[in-house]
């Protein structure tokens, strides 16, 4: 009967903390707890809520156990949108954790581990399109990572590999254009590396090998040879 209750309960709570967009701000007399906005008021050890309120609402929700933060974590905007929601368990970060706007559109979504980052994380700007993704282990790059101009154009495309660049590396200006593009292996620069104007000229070219340069090339906006700057 008591694991049925348990599993019973973490069900409730996983299915919560997916309802996101329908959780009602709470009134600050239907709390009951440690009323403080200041952390460095909460008694050493304290177990039970902690909540901060502005006019009558609570706009911060937080639960500790033994001084840590322990649980699930809630924050409000003055308008009673949530502004944010994640898990802790002693202190660090653990699971989903997600940002809103102001307008209740997605700003930010991550992944924990033990306090870092590990897994997929995300950016959204305000109109909805996707900002920057990427991937992480144990609080490190480790894979592709994404960015987006607001119109929805992409940005740039990088890889990693624990923390390195790992791969190609590419950027494009806002019209589409690629801007530059290079290779790397374990974040020392190795092969072509390469430039270009936003008019699609080549404007830089580089060779390397395990880091070091070994030859270039440069040219003007009008496709002319020059002298590279030193």
């Amino acid at each position: 009967m008591r694991l049925a209750f348990l599993l019973c309960t973490i069900i409730f709570s996983l299915h919560a903390f997916n309802q996101t967009t329908s959780v009602k701000q709470p009134n600050c007399n239907e709390i009951k707890g440690l009323q403080t906005c200041v952390n460095n008021l909460i008694p050493e050890n304290y177990t039970g809520i902690v909540f901060c309120c502005s006019n009558s609402k609570v706009i911060t929700l937080r639960n500790y156990k033994n001084g840590k933060t322990d649980g699930l974590l809630r924050g409000w905007y003055e308008n009673g949108k949530l502004k944010f929601e994640g898990i802790n368990k002693e202190g660090e970060a653990q699971g989903i954790s997600k940002h809103w706007y102001e307008n209740g559109q997605i700003k930010h979504e991550s992944s924990y581990l033990n306090g870092k980052w590990n897994g997929l994380s995300k950016d959204w700007y305000e109109n909805g399109q996707l900002q920057w993704e990427s991937n992480y282990k144990n609080g490190m790059n480790d894979g592709t990572s994404k960015s987006w101009y607001e119109d929805g154009q992409i940005d740039s495309e990088m890889n990693y590999k624990d923390g390195e660049f790992h791969g190609t590396q590419k950027g494009w200006y806002k019209n589409g254009q690629l801007a530059y593009e290079s290779f790397s292996i374990d974040g020392i620069d190795n092969g072509l590396s390469r430039q270009w104007y936003e008019n699609g000229q080549l404007s830089l070219e580089e060779n390397y090998l395990n880091g070091e340069l070994i030859n270039s090339k440069c040219w003007d906006e009008n496709g002319n040879l020059v002298q590279c700057d030193q």
